[in-house]
């Protein structure tokens, strides 16, 4: 197998976690929706300490970013921190911090959910139709999960928590192995880093530090990770198959991954993605961009995830 899967934030969006502009109406209601407010303004924001509880986010600061970006309508936080590149690091690492408290709080949501249906079969959607496609095919699993090739937008850990469940429930692997196979197969890249690995961050975890929005980034950070995008390149020179999945096909993120005008990092691939609600000026511009990076055939459908992967994977 050799298949590329590229993972937008719409592919988070089944197991209960929000797209670009739901996360920026989280943040933006984050002082008026009462339970929310309480859980990641009173938990997850705070070091826990005893008794004690130290507050990692200057408030005031905070509301004052709050106000800002109610002032505007924006597709994504990205929009917002494009045109504040000039507000400096306190600024930044704080939309940080309450970005990684929110994808915290929607973990801590999934797990929830786990727990109510521990009795039950628990439906996980199309990670867990990729596991089981992966697993009953040529070599099986983890074999043919190590050959697949994962790129992700997303700061969430949810499709690495799904595949830890896969491996400890029907491979009936022990919890260390199954995270040592998830860390050690270096096939899972997070083009803008995440919360962090599952064994040195929990899963849904209510505890948060500084540590953990340093290891985010945004499409504006200035960074330039060579190594990655070696990997990046030889991932996608060596696949035969390219799934983009919940991806918005936004300019700066095919850059990213070395898509765009003039390169022929395409050539020869089969590309199939989704395109669900997108405008037709969007996919028209995101599939001539693909075409003109040599692709041999391109197919966006205006479906979700779950049925592009059952239907065409």
């Amino acid at each position: 197998m050799s298949d590329l899967f590229i993972i937008g934030a719409g592919a988070s969006v089944p197991y209960g976690f929000p797209c670009g502009k739901e996360l920026v109406e989280k943040i933006e209601r984050l002082f008026i929706d009462g339970e929310f407010k309480k859980k990641v303004l009173g938990t997850t924001l705070r070091l826990k300490d005893g008794n004690k509880g130290e507050n990692l986010i200057d408030l005031k600061l905070l509301r004052k970013i709050i106000e800002e970006m109610k002032a505007f309508s924006m597709e994504s936080i990205d929009d917002f921190i494009r045109n504040r590149t000039d507000q400096g690091y306190e600024y930044n690492f704080a939309i940080k911090r309450v970005i990684a408290a929110i994808i915290l709080y929607y973990e801590q949501n999934f797990r929830k959910i786990e727990t109510e249906n521990k009795d039950k079969k628990m439906d996980y959607g199309w990670i867990g139709f990729l596991c089981n496609y992966l697993d009953r095919n040529e070599d099986g699993f983890p074999v043919n999960f190590v050959k697949s090739k994962f790129l992700t937008f997303n700061y969430d850990r949810v499709f690495e928590h799904i595949i830890f469940r896969y491996l400890t429930i029907t491979k009936r692997d022990d919890n260390n192995l199954a995270i040592e196979e998830i860390n050690s197969s270096g096939n899972i890249i997070h083009m803008y880093g995440y919360l962090g690995t599952l064994d040195s961050i929990e899963f849904g975890t209510e505890r948060i530090d500084n540590s953990v929005p340093k290891n985010l980034e945004t499409v504006w950070d200035n960074t330039n990770n060579q190594y990655k995008k070696l990997r990046v390149m030889e991932y996608i020179s060596r696949c035969e198959r390219i799934f983009f999945l919940g991806f918005g096909y936004l300019l700066e993120n095919l850059k990213t991954l070395g898509i765009e005008e003039g390169s022929n990092i395409l050539n020869g691939k089969h590309i199939r993605g989704t395109a669900f609600g997108l405008s037709n000026d969007r996919v028209l511009e995101a599939t001539e961009i693909l075409r003109g990076c040599g692709a041999t055939s391109v197919e966006l459908y205006d479906c979700d995830v779950n049925r592009l992967i059952k239907d065409y994977i």
